[in-house]
């Protein structure tokens, strides 16, 4: 028994080092080159950036808060709560917005669909902002 067992230890102890050495290769060689990735990180840190500041210009704007004034909502604490919103909600709600800075910059809109543009973005942030809190 004490032969057998003396016989199997050299073999085990060849096959954990061999299964080493086999990780260690293997760590080298990875699926997405590391400057790829760091690239893919920046572009996500400079769109999400993008998305908040698009969000922040919105709310900052004195034509919506008074617009939010004027319908009891508070256009600072909804830009607070938007930025608590995951990356892809802000940036759905950042294509909101750029889609109402469109529209109302086109210069077509009456008062009252400027109006009732500003409130539905604010009602889809209030939404998304809901949404997160009851998770």
């Amino acid at each position: 028994m004490k032969r057998l067992f003396c016989s199997i230890i050299p073999q085990i102890a060849l096959l954990l080092v061999a299964l080493l050495f086999n990780g260690v290769a293997k760590a080298d060689d990875h699926v997405l080159p590391i400057s790829e990735l760091r690239g893919a990180v920046l572009q996500a840190s400079a769109d999400r950036s993008a998305d908040r500041s698009a969000i922040d210009q919105f709310f900052s704007e004195p034509r919506v808060k008074n617009t939010l004034k004027n319908a009891g909502f508070d256009a600072e604490k909804i830009q607070r709560q938007a930025m608590l919103l995951s990356d892809q909600e802000q940036s759905r709600l950042a294509a909101r917005v750029r889609a109402a800075n469109q529209q109302i910059s086109a210069g077509e809109l009456k008062d009252q669909q400027i109006t009732l543009i500003i409130l539905a973005v604010t009602l889809f942030a209030f939404t998304a902002v809901l949404v997160l809190a009851f998770k």
